[in-house]
């Protein structure tokens, strides 16, 4: 690390971090390198990032790192990535949420904010009051992008406390538009489904709009609102009509037996958490 030329340097920093909690006592050196404003801004990257890999001596690596992510001046990505190493501390990051949902809200303009909504999922027990930020990144994201995914699948790790979300993940649930860049899709219909199951909420509204989306033709799609539909239990019983049909219907015009196979076999274990009733439908 204490290599005079930009390559070795580099090269060093990136390889104390593949060596994971070995590379604890490089700590020290590493959140050094991150403070230093003269470094170079790739070696400050990079030992950002390594610092994550490694996360351990918290009380070193994380000052360094919310001061990196305090520095305006610094290009955005870099900062969500030292975001993504400070929440690779866990707990020990817990004081560190206002300063990464006040990042979250600049990355909304300047950055990948379902990155660093990943990174709020690490810790998310601590991290509750990021929720309602969450849910203004998914309002605003591009219907059917990977934002969205991530973004939903974060908010479904939240459980129930995510469930002032439920109107957007609604919306992404039933959007069927697709973004035009084949990098940017993402199976945010899928994510919204799992995270609706997730929340656990409100299931007057949210188990119909899981109900209707048994008829859509996409296997995965519905296997993710059943699963949904299972965390509801006896609740998903307005669903029942939907759940005896997707257990009957054949699979002509869609995928095959075999693909279908699984979409029958989970319909058949929310049924049976219905009991009687379904026993009667049936």
């Amino acid at each position: 690390v204490q290599d005079t030329e930009a390559w070795g340097k580099g090269a060093a920093i990136g390889a104390l971090g593949g060596l994971g909690k070995e590379a604890r006592s490089a700590v020290p050196t590493l959140a050094e390198i991150l403070r230093n404003t003269k470094a170079l801004e790739h070696q400050r990257y990079l030992a950002a990032v390594a610092l994550g890999q490694i996360a351990e001596d918290g009380q070193v690596a994380i000052p360094a790192l919310e001061a990196f992510i305090r520095e305006t001046s610094v290009y955005c990505p870099d900062r969500i990535s030292a975001a993504r190493s400070l929440c690779a501390f866990g707990a020990q990051a817990k004081e560190s949420v206002p300063l990464l949902i006040s990042l979250l809200e600049e990355a909304r303009t300047q950055g990948d904010p379902g990155e660093l909504a990943v990174a709020l999922g690490q810790i998310a027990p601590h991290a509750k009051a990021a929720v309602e930020p969450l849910i203004r990144v998914l309002h605003e994201a591009r219907p059917g992008s990977l934002t969205v995914e991530r973004v939903a699948v974060v908010l479904g790790v939240f459980g129930p406390d995510a469930a002032p979300a439920i109107p957007v993940l609604l919306e992404a649930l039933k959007s069927t538009e697709v973004p035009e860049h084949p990098n940017d899709r993402g199976h945010s219909r899928e994510a919204a489904a799992e995270a609706l199951g997730k929340i656990h909420a409100e299931p007057a509204t949210v188990v119909p709009a899981l109900a209707e989306v048994l008829g859509d033709p996409e296997v995965r799609l519905r296997i993710r609102a059943l699963e949904a539909l299972g965390a509801f239990g006896a609740e998903a019983k307005a669903a029942l009509p939907e759940l005896v049909q997707a257990l009957k219907e054949s699979p002509e015009g869609r995928a095959s037996v075999a693909a279908e196979r699984p979409v029958r076999v989970r319909a058949m274990e929310v049924l049976g958490m219905l009991g009687k009733e379904a026993k009667t439908a049936l």
